[in-house]
């Protein structure tokens, strides 16, 4: 009755363990891909719970979206320079039958052979542009070229990538430094021609100036000569006219102009007649 007892347990706990390897969940974001001796015969499976044949596997793959760095590749330009190129992908498993089959369901294995396929496409498109088209270029123009060439091999591994962008494009360590060298040449030739284009300016502006200067004293000069003149020759006119009319006290008017430039000065000596015409006024009466 024991052994009875113990054969009726070993079933049950028998039983129980292929009800449990026949029963299998999916998750809302998983692919489960189903196997029946190593044949794939089924992955489009609902999420919930499922029924499969004990001797049947199943493998479980993430459908959400991966992130993969690729970094540090060198690729050369259309003028043969190298370049130090990081990529960042984001990508999905699209038909989890494929990606089974090229990769037998290992992340790590596809990534890899992903990377490559996206990498070598990049060098391709890299390889026909120059230098400068690569750095002065969208990243997405780029990429999109890759993408474009490695579409049959993404289509093998059944991936769908979300988006690649550039990372990182860069030179090696001697070329940038050449290239440093370079640039650092024409900033300083740069800023050579443009301080000897401000000095060249400022000289100009200097004798503008100078000029201007000159011109305006020159023009002051002219046109105070000009009203001086014209000043004196009213003035004698005016004299002239006085002394037209009155001849005596013309005479006296001149005498006293005299009088004031030669006397009271100190240290002067004068040697003069004293019954000359100089002294006409200071000796004649009041009448005059």
């Amino acid at each position: 009755m024991k052994a009875r007892s113990i054969l009726i347990l070993v079933a049950l706990a028998v039983l129980v363990a292929l009800a449990a390897r026949s029963l299998f969940t999916v998750g809302a974001s998983e692919f489960v891909v189903l196997s029946r001796f190593g044949k794939i015969e089924r992955s489009d499976f609902a999420p919930g719970l499922h029924v499969r044949w004990p001797f049947e596997t199943v493998q479980h793959l993430d459908r959400r979206l991966v992130l993969q760095t690729l970094p540090g590749e060198n690729v050369l330009s259309y003028e043969k320079k190298t370049l130090i190129v990081d990529l960042l992908v984001r990508w999905r498993i699209k038909d989890p039958v494929a990606f089974m089959l090229a990769s037998n369901g290992n992340e790590d294995q596809a990534g890899q052979q992903l990377g490559s396929a996206l990498m070598a496409s990049l060098k391709s498109v890299l390889s026909q542009r120059s230098m400068a088209q690569i750095v002065g270029a969208d990243s997405a123009s780029l990429t999109t070229a890759a993408l474009a060439q490695a579409g049959g091999t993404l289509a093998q591994l059944g991936v769908v990538v979300q988006d690649v962008s550039l990372e990182r494009v860069e030179l090696p360590d001697d070329l940038r430094t050449a290239a440093y060298q370079r640039m650092q040449a024409q900033f300083e030739a740069l800023a050579k021609q443009l301080r000897a284009d401000a000095s060249e300016a400022l000289a100009k502006s200097r004798a503008d100036t100078e000029q201007k200067r000159s011109e305006i004293i020159a023009n002051a000069t002219r046109d105070a000569q000009r009203i001086r003149g014209e000043g004196e020759a009213q003035a004698a006119l005016v004299y002239a006219r006085g002394y037209g009319r009155n001849v005596e006290f013309g005479a006296f008017y001149r005498s006293l102009q005299a009088y004031r430039t030669v006397l009271g000065r100190e240290g002067d000596i004068l040697v003069i007649e004293p019954d000359g015409d100089f002294f006409k006024y200071l000796h004649s009466s009041g009448k005059h």
